[in-house]
């Protein structure tokens, strides 16, 4: 009779993980996960800088929520690290951001953090803008354009539009004419996706804020010509995308 099959156990993360993708529905799969939860559940415990690399890795093969235990413990360790005003570990940022894009579930609101967490982030940009090195800003910015994708996918809204969202916006935008190529494209791309996220505006206030920015620009456009020139107009208007939109809004309520 032959001797019953015993499996070793897993000696590396990575040996962990590709036999989790391996092994199909067995005692040997269990006890497989159950391990992973363990390691999620150390990490969520202790984000100790031994654990960040490790807690990215099995965040491909993790349940639902053990991938919610890694996102609250990722988003806690950034938020603890950048208190105090010094640049986040970068292992720890682009571990974050390798692990929100192998994350298979969604993250719900308050599990994420992500508000503080975005506000944390902001902060250490403009810092790394004003005297960081560049590795460290595009490490950031990678990691923004992650937490922004996460947040697009939970239909995340209510971001403060004062605080953090305009101010956020603008330093991205300005990150996006940078002449370091990697820095221009990944601020570009979180750009994007933070006009995806919805700030806390109400319709009213966006309405007042619009009007008066059309109000000035026609105002200098009446002191150069008595013929309206849509393009002299958008000249006339430092942030003409929002301008647009809102006619667009006006035009189809008036239809």
């Amino acid at each position: 009779m032959p001797e019953p099959y015993h499996p070793s156990r897993p000696t590396t993360t990575d040996d962990l993980v590709d036999r989790l993708k391996k092994t199909p529905s067995t005692k040997e799969r269990e006890a497989l996960e159950a391990l992973v939860s363990r390691m999620v559940e150390l990490f969520k415990d202790h984000q100790k800088d031994s654990f960040i690399i490790e807690a990215s890795v099995i965040s491909d093969v993790a349940s639902k929520q053990d991938c919610h235990d890694l996102v609250y413990a990722f988003s806690r360790a950034i938020i603890t690290g950048t208190a105090d005003g010094n640049v986040v570990n970068a292992t720890l940022l682009m571990s974050f951001a390798s692990c929100l894009g192998h994350m298979k579930f969604k993250i719900p609101k308050e599990i994420a953090q992500f508000a503080s967490l975005l506000r944390s982030l902001s902060k250490q940009l403009t810092i790394t803008t004003n005297s960081g090195q560049p590795q460290d800003r595009y490490n950031l910015l990678c990691t923004i354009g992650n937490v922004l994708d996460a947040m697009v996918d939970m239909k995340f809204s209510g971001i403060d539009r004062e605080e953090l969202h305009k101010p956020l916006l603008d330093n991205l935008h300005a990150l996006g004419k940078s002449d370091e190529p990697r820095t221009s494209q990944a601020a570009r791309y979180a750009h994007q996706a933070l006009l995806k996220v919805p700030d806390n505006e109400s319709p009213s206030g966006a309405f007042c804020r619009y009007s008066w920015t059309i109000i000035n620009a026609t105002t200098k456009v009446a002191s150069t010509t008595s013929l309206i020139d849509l393009g002299v107009f958008l000249e006339a208007t430092a942030d003409h995308r929002p301008v647009l939109n809102f006619l667009k809004k006006i035009g189809n309520m008036a239809n």
